[in-house]
């Protein structure tokens, strides 16, 4: 008999071992026989069972997940024979303890759909529309081409996604009921950022295409025509065109592309001549807290007068570049650190002492800033940057509203770290994820650390929150005890927003469920089964708003 995988006997323990949990009750409920099933089916995908995911899915198509509905034991083992037999016929044993480390880890584990293309580095993809079934629909078709995709019920939620995940490019609806003031203050923003931004709406008109342009969009497209098949070719034409604009409307300052030519320049004249020059990356302190407080308007202000400060200190030489968000670059030709630090201190200390005003009151805001000067061992853009990134970061580590130069001591002190809390009631998919999580490196400088739960009770628990750490939780949407929305509801109240991203895993792709999960804070979602690198590939560019 051939040798079944771990991982098989591992599904295979757990169906026997739901069904002795079951015999110990009367009855059991229909919500129960439903979540059973959609697991196995999930689980049985990934390890190419065919039959067994077959016969899931045949089970599935006949019942509901009515949580009224009574199964007594005779009942639902005779609706579930095929599976009691899968676990009765199981003649190997299950070891007492998981494959150890030393054994080769399956790194390309397929818990479903199949691989997905986007990395770390693909476009960000920004859909708002009510139309769950929609926005899913297409998510799907953009994320098979290599895009990353967030997803916005709300004009308000898209506001939040617009400014935290800095998309290339949003598609939105026209028809959202938030009043047209929320949809021209939005249209507002995006058009300052320079994104291209596409409305849609089921009725057109005359009179719709024109509010449309009215708002700032780039185009109006009639939703009940869009299709994937022309919609991707001419989301690539407006992503193009987007990249040849070198200014940041919003603020003034250059953008990232100028930017990359800008290093390119400095360091061939380095190259040829030996002219030396530096860089600076500053980041706004806690401007998250700024726009969840004081809205993004003024903090698009703040943004505006940073530049304006810049701009009134630098020379005509110097090039300040927007490099996303609220993070720029400032490249000094001929400038030593020392003259960086002077120039952008002198800067900080005024920047400190400015008030700005909004409807919750007056504030001020700082800013952090890493320096780095050009050398033989660091002559590449990469690299630049790379240097003033940990500098920056050590600023922050430090409180704050400071500037360091960049040091080799940093490599070793300035590791970024990340938290990954695995939040599923299924051993084998904690198993896989936990596994392949451990030998996960989205960067050399981000060390993570890997934890599981049996359920959101046990996470709840524990001790799992220090305050100075960054977070990403997998949290699976239906579990014992307690269910995953009331677990996303409990953090989103009681811990830090800006310091956790939540990501829930569902096996069940309804409307409702989508949307519950959203509207209760969820950053994320993923549907069951998936696969191991796409989840990888996500999580990968959802911590990259964490880690400064």
């Amino acid at each position: 008999m051939k040798r079944k995988s771990r991982y098989e006997l591992l599904m295979r323990r757990r169906i026997a071992n739901t069904f002795d949990q079951w015999k110990e009750k009367d009855q059991i409920s229909g919500r129960e026989v439903y979540n059973f099933l959609y697991k196995i089916r999930g689980i049985a995908r990934g390890l190419g069972m065919k039959r067994v995911e077959f016969l899931a899915a045949e089970r599935i198509a006949e019942i509901t997940d009515d949580e009224q509905a009574i199964w007594a034991h005779g009942d639902w083992k005779r609706f579930l024979k095929p599976f009691v037999e899968i676990a009765e016929n199981e003649t190997e044993t299950e070891p007492e303890q998981l494959p150890g480390r030393k054994e080769e880890i399956i790194r390309n584990e397929t818990i479903g759909r199949k691989e997905g293309r986007f990395g770390q580095d693909s476009e960000i993809i920004l859909l708002i529309d009510h139309d769950v079934e929609f926005v899913t629909g297409l998510k799907n078709k953009l994320e098979e081409e290599g895009y990353h995709v967030i997803i916005s019920l709300t004009v308000a939620n898209g506001f939040k996604n617009f400014y935290t995940m800095s998309p290339s490019f949003v598609l939105m609806n026209i028809e959202l009921a938030e009043g047209n003031e929320r949809l021209e203050e939005f249209g507002a923003a995006v058009r300052a950022n320079l994104t291209p931004l596409a409305l849609i709406s089921s009725t057109v008109h005359e009179r719709s295409r024109a509010q449309a342009y009215e708002f700032g969009a780039t185009d109006f497209i009639d939703k009940e025509v869009l299709e994937p098949e022309w919609f991707i070719p001419y989301l690539r034409n407006r992503l193009a065109l987007s990249q040849k604009i070198l200014i940041d409307e919003l603020t003034g300052a250059c953008n990232r592309k100028f930017m990359e030519r800008a290093l390119s320049d400095l360091l061939a004249n380095y190259e040829r001549y030996n002219e030396g020059f530096a860089i600076a990356i500053i980041d706004l302190d806690h401007f998250k807290t700024v726009n969840d407080t004081h809205g993004h308007i003024v903090g698009d202000e703040v943004l505006r007068r940073l530049v304006q400060l810049i701009d009134e200190h630098k020379r005509k030489t110097d090039m300040l570049c927007r490099f996303g968000g609220e993070e720029f670059v400032l490249c000094l030709p001929k400038t030593t650190e020392e003259g960086a630090v002077i120039l952008l201190d002198r800067i900080r200390e005024q920047f400190s002492k400015e008030q700005f005003t909004s409807s919750v009151g007056d504030f001020n805001v700082t800013f952090s800033g890493g320096v780095v000067s050009v050398n033989e061992h660091n002559h590449t853009r990469e690299r630049l940057l790379d240097e003033a990134d940990k500098a920056l970061y050590q600023s922050k580590a430090d409180g704050r509203n400071r500037l360091t130069v960049y040091s080799g001591d940093l490599e070793s002190t300035a590791v970024k770290k990340l938290q990954v809390l695995v939040v599923d009631d299924d051993r084998l998919v904690r198993t896989i994820l936990s596994r392949s999580f451990a030998e996960w490196q989205p960067d050399d400088e981000v060390d993570v650390e890997v934890h599981a739960f049996k359920d959101g009770q046990e996470l709840l628990d524990s001790n799992w929150y220090r305050p100075n750490e960054r977070y990403i939780i997998l949290l699976d949407g239906i579990m014992p005890r307690m269910n995953g929305i009331e677990v996303l509801e409990r953090i989103r109240a009681d811990y830090d927003d800006k310091n956790i991203i939540i990501s829930m895993l569902s096996a069940r792709a309804g409307e409702a469920n989508i949307v519950h999960a959203l509207e209760k804070g969820a950053d994320d979602y993923m549907l069951k089964p998936f696969n191991v690198q796409e989840v990888l590939a996500r999580v990968g560019r959802l911590s990259r708003r964490l880690l400064l």
